[in-house]
């Protein structure tokens, strides 16, 4: 794949071999790479096709720090280990977008309190939500923010 624009150090434009455009995000992507030049596909943490995301999803894939990037390939493992379910782009995007959105929160004071929603998850899904409880283990364990147990 060919670098056709650097947003970031993690995130870049794109060209393959068939001249499709896509967004791509990992660590250290595009460092010091220019227009043109061949970005290391071992480097490539998630792909997204640009011409069919909308310009508020290219966004979120350009703006995801790297840490979040690493947070949510840990969570997107333990959800397939405990859950068997895959994340697609937009779920991987809107997880992390999420997680951002929570940690920058949290930063600012503002705590959920949502007792009645946990206990309700907790009976419904309670596989699910064990999962999510560990998810924001996972996510102070990595980067810590202090989220609440309320957040999972």
């Amino acid at each position: 794949m060919k670098l056709i624009k650097n947003f970031n150090n993690n995130a870049a434009l794109v060209k393959d071999d068939c001249d499709n455009e896509w967004v791509v995000i990992g660590k250290g992507i595009s460092f010091g790479k220019h227009p043109c030049e061949v970005i290391d596909d071992q480097k490539i943490e998630r792909r997204f096709k640009a011409d069919d995301s909308p310009a508020n999803v290219v966004e979120t894939a350009v703006n995801i720090s790297p840490e979040i990037v690493e947070v949510v390939n840990q969570i997107e493992r333990l959800v397939n280990d405990e859950l068997q379910v895959k994340f697609d782009d937009y779920q991987y995007l809107s997880l992390a977008d999420h997680i951002e959105f929570a940690i920058k929160r949290t930063q600012d004071g503002l705590h959920l309190d949502s007792a009645t929603v946990s206990w309700e998850m907790s009976r419904l899904f309670p596989a699910e939500f064990q999962t999510a409880k560990e998810a924001v283990r996972l996510i102070n364990g990595m980067t810590g923010a202090g989220l609440e147990e309320s957040e999972a």
